[in-house]
């Protein structure tokens, strides 16, 4: 699936050169770093920065994030 995004914004780009629109540096290195974030994170992680924000961003105003419970190790 990662593939798969990464080649529809290569399309999205190459589409965007040709309609003559320029492609800022900062723009591909901010896609550069989500795809490095979602390879490296945890549930966890993509749950707490990124997810919920991006739903409370949505207008989704009661995102809570109540984690997971924690096993007892005998």
């Amino acid at each position: 699936m990662k593939e798969e995004l990464k080649d529809m914004i290569k399309k999205i780009n190459l589409m965007k050169l040709q309609k003559g629109v320029y492609i800022e540096k900062e723009e591909r290195l901010q896609k550069e770093e989500i795809f490095s974030f979602f390879e490296i994170a945890s549930e966890e992680d993509f749950t707490q920065l990124f997810f919920a924000p991006l739903a409370k961003a949505m207008g989704f105003e009661n995102v809570k994030i109540k984690g997971h419970k924690k096993e007892k190790s005998s």
